[in-house]
Parts: structure tokens; C-alpha cells; sequence
């Protein structure tokens, strides 16, 4: 492969896109009140966070090899929405609701990450934030308190520690969900 090889070592943009989100939580002083536009984004922000660890980590399950441009070529495939259907199919666990034409691929790979609870918890967290940046984003009148955009931004530190976990039972379901993603879409 050609390009630059992708690594471990470099920093990632999530956990930076993270800090932002925070930072427009808190209010860019932590005194001053933020604005309601800035909460918004704040929430925005931290389901991007969430979004891009997941998205890194499957193209990482996928195509490990991939250099830092083809990485980026081939994670333009995954979509929010595959994304948040298969959290539906992790966090039920109920196999026999998916899809005729993914049933015997897509299964095993559900069966395995809905095994595990704190997969679980990042699969319900994950809907309920994508759930919160469509209203954040797409319904002019939406509202975003302190609380609600700090509570969403823990929520996405926490889901990026579990989709970046090495631990094995935890890290092998991460990946198993990673390749229904992909399988899915």
C-alpha cells in the first residue's frame, strides 16, 4: 500500500473534537453562561466525536492495513443511520428482527457484541446522542440546557472508552458490531 501508513501513535481527532464539545458546554470562560447556539454545537460536537472513534475503529477492523488515505476513502461508506440501526440490533440482542438478506452474516457478529453490557450501554447511549444531534441540529426551535449538553458530553467520553477498549471480551464485541456495520450497509 502507498501513502502514509496510519498509526496508534497519532493523536486522535475525536478526543479532540471532544475537548471542543466540552469547552461549548462549560462556556469558553467556565463563568459566563453559554450561549444556546453553543450548547447545540456542544452537543453536535460530542455525537461527531463518537461517530468518528466508531468509524476509525471499524476501518481499523476492516481494512487494517489501510495507509491514512485509503482509511479515510473507505470510511465514507459508513452512514449515522447503518450506525444507529445496528445499535437497535446490539442493544435488543433479537437476531431474528434483522434483515432476511443480512440474517446468517450479521447474526453471529450482533449475537456477540449484545453479550456484552457495556457494549450494550454504548449502543443505547449512541442512539439516544444521535438522537439528541438531530434535534440539535435540525429543529430550529431545540433547546439544549448546561446540564443536557454536559450530560451528553460525558456520555461520549464514556462510549469512546468502551469503542476504544483493548480489553478482549469488551474489544472483540466492539469489533464484531464494526463488522456488522459494515456487512449492513
Amino acid at each position: 500500500m502507498t501513502g502514509t501508513p496510519a498509526t496508534d501513535a497519532s493523536p486522535s481527532p475525536s478526543i479532540g473534537l471532544l475537548e471542543v464539545a466540552e469547552s461549548l458546554a462549560r462556556g469558553f470562560s467556565g463563568t459566563a453562561p453559554a450561549t444556546t447556539a453553543a450548547l447545540r454545537r456542544s452537543v453536535s460536537t460530542a455525537y461527531y466525536a463518537v461517530f468518528g472513534t466508531f468509524v476509525a475503529r471499524a476501518v481499523k477492523v476492516m481494512v487494517p492495513d489501510a495507509t491514512i488515505e485509503e482509511g479515510a476513502k473507505v470510511s465514507r461508506v459508513l452512514s449515522h443511520q447503518g450506525l444507529a440501526r445496528a445499535a437497535v440490533w446490539v442493544e435488543r440482542g433479537q437476531v431474528n428482527q434483522l434483515p432476511e438478506h443480512l440474517r446468517e452474516a450479521v447474526a453471529p457478529m450482533i449475537t456477540r457484541a449484545s453479550e456484552q453490557p457495556a457494549v450494550v450501554t454504548v449502543a443505547i447511549d449512541f442512539r439516544a446522542l444521535y438522537g439528541a444531534r438531530l434535534n440539535v441540529d435540525y429543529n430550529p426551535i431545540a433547546v439544549a440546557d448546561r446540564v443536557f449538553a454536559q450530560d451528553q458530553c460525558r456520555a461520549a467520553r464514556s462510549m469512546i472508552e468502551v469503542i476504544k477498549s483493548t480489553d478482549p471480551p469488551v474489544s472483540d464485541a466492539i469489533d464484531a458490531w464494526c463488522r456488522a456495520v459494515w456487512l449492513s450497509r
